[in-house]
């Protein structure tokens, strides 16, 4: 594909391939003692220099954040949509993410299944039953139930977002950018869990940027694109220094954050998607984004760690999980695909017969 012109859905997902990539380089090596433990080379890097850049990618999150609050925004405003028309644009959407999550649980039941203990996870019936439902519908983080999988606590934040995002887009057009503020203040005010402390201003800044055109006024600056390398280069490796900051990551994150990803997205929009074929390839990436930010940590932590991290090169361990995981969005997405058109057949098939 070519460039996208202005700020796209083929943007948001070349942006949502670098998050993703962020947070494969988090999981694997930012966690203290892996890279001895795991035996894995990181040079010419020291091993300080390496675990900081790999602590950065836990910035993925708040790139997911800003970029679905602005996508639900931007949806909302395209379509005119009072609060009402909102509220049940967002219950299908809703809808169609916990379907999706229930597909992804339900193949990773077949796939890993055997490794686990499912009824020492969950229980005896009836309790153990509950905690499978919830655990499948994605809802184990919002009850505290028991979980297959750590990393799904985002779809506690995923379904919130999509739920919440059109009270504050609606704010928004009816306060401006007060909202901004407001979710600064409600943390500082308010006792609030860590999700909502930490990313309901990366929601507000989403919600606000697709309000102000943030991303497309930001493109339509004229720069050299020797000098647009040099700031993102330069801005990217200034943001790894500043979130590894003590002070910024114990008191300023949820800010911080924020506009990191809104920089990080820049980069992605602006000079990622200037080059040929690496845009298309992290782009087919960031399609696949949720399905790898859901499976991944089967791969590297729970059942296939000691193959991911066979090889002592990092470059090799980090294509490893990201072939592993994106190759199975890609057969789920396949699977599913096939599924949902031998359905339209079945049902076209019923209705010539009827006729």
């Amino acid at each position: 594909m070519k460039k996208p012109d202005g700020f796209t859905k083929e943007s948001s997902q070349i942006a949502k391939g670098v998050g993703i990539l962020w947070l494969l380089f988090f999981h694997l090596f930012a966690e203290e003692g892996v890279l001895e433990q795991m035996s894995v080379s990181y040079r010419p890097f020291s091993e300080e220099g390496f675990r900081m850049a790999a602590a950065f990618g836990k910035i993925c999150v708040a790139i997911f954040v800003v970029l679905s609050s602005y996508g639900i925004t931007k949806g909302i405003i395209d379509k005119g949509s009072d609060l009402k028309e909102s509220m049940s644009q967002a219950f299908k959407r809703f809808l169609k993410l916990m379907g999706g999550f229930v597909a992804l649980y339900v193949s990773v039941l077949a796939v890993f299944g055997w490794k686990f203990d499912l009824k020492g996870l969950y229980g005896e019936a009836p309790q153990g039953i509950l905690y499978f439902l919830a655990d499948g519908l994605g809802l184990a983080e919002s009850f505290k139930t028991p979980t297959l999988n750590g990393t799904w606590w985002y779809m506690n934040l995923a379904y919130a977002l999509v739920l919440l995002i059109p009270f504050g887009a609606c704010l928004v057009k009816k306060a401006g950018y007060g909202v901004i503020a407001v979710a600064f203040f409600i943390p500082i005010i308010f006792s609030v869990n860590y999700d909502t402390e930490h990313y309901l201003f990366s929601a507000a800044i989403g919600v606000a940027a697709a309000y102000g055109d943030w991303f497309e006024k930001f493109l339509k600056v004229k720069l050299n694109i020797i000098l647009k390398w040099v700031i993102g280069i330069v801005g990217t490796v200034l943001c790894v220094f500043v979130r590894h900051n003590a002070v910024v990551s114990e008191h300023f994150f949820a800010v911080t954050d924020a506009l990191i990803a809104v920089f990080i997205i820049w980069t992605a929009a602006e000079l990622i998607a200037s080059v040929p074929v690496l845009r298309d390839v992290i782009g087919f990436i960031g399609k696949h984004s949720l399905n790898i930010f859901l499976v991944h940590s089967f791969f590297f932590l729970i059942v296939l760690r000691d193959v991911v991290y066979h090889f002592s090169p990092a470059g090799v361990t980090y294509l490893i999980l990201l072939a592993m995981s994106l190759g199975y969005s890609v057969v789920l997405e396949l699977i599913k695909h096939f599924i949902v058109m031998g359905y339209k057949t079945l049902r076209g098939g019923k209705g010539v017969t009827n006729e």
